[in-house]
């Protein structure tokens, strides 16, 4: 027997009435059990499902671009109508210690531009006149303020792709920019 059908039969008869029955208790525990059963299933399957992203990222990324490289291809259909076409993934980041010589290297060869100032104050309250003031008279007004300068990512990316086009920058420059290029197989299925 059970522990819960023999909790049941210890209860009085008072207890019984109100209590749930014995059927609805077995109801109760089907579903902890399908519950628990599904549980797993879907741990199985996101287990799953992380192998094989990490399978389909190694031949989009590594197996296949590298095949289509030896063959000196950089598209290809088959006889189904699908195609594959190598692309160049970029990506650029430009970490806090890389700030200065980056914005250094941006202003000396007429990017400066693309870097984004951003001053901030605290004001009391009551002082909403003075939040209106502009930036230039912080200092006058002895305000403290943090300012933040920054490369918007969109904006480095797309800087870094024509930098790369129309240069050849040394490894340093890549480092400092946080340049990370990688060519990505990317398939079109025949409609």
């Amino acid at each position: 027997m059970s522990e819960v059908a023999s909790m049941y039969d210890d209860m009085s008869e008072e207890q019984k009435a109100i209590a749930p029955t014995n059927d609805e208790i077995k109801s109760v525990s089907l579903l902890v059990e399908k519950q628990l059963k599904l549980e797993d299933e879907v741990t199985a399957l996101e287990a799953t499902l992380k192998d094989r992203k990490a399978d389909l990222r190694k031949v989009s990324s590594e197996q296949l671009p590298e095949a289509m490289f030896a063959l000196k291809c950089n598209k290809f259909t088959l006889d189904n109508g699908a195609s594959v076409e190598i692309d160049l993934n970029l990506r650029a980041s430009i970490t806090k210690a890389n700030q200065p010589w980056c914005f250094d290297w941006l202003r000396d060869n007429g990017h400066g531009d693309i870097i984004r100032d951003e001053i901030k104050t605290k004001f009391g309250v009551g002082e909403s006149d003075a939040a209106k003031a502009l930036a230039e008279f912080l200092d006058i007004a002895k305000r403290p303020f943090s300012q933040t300068q920054a490369v918007h990512p969109q904006t480095l990316k797309a800087f870094v792709g024509v930098e790369l086009d129309q240069s050849e920058p040394d490894d340093e420059w890549k480092t400092k920019f946080g340049v990370f290029q990688q060519r990505i197989a990317k398939i079109l299925r025949p409609e």
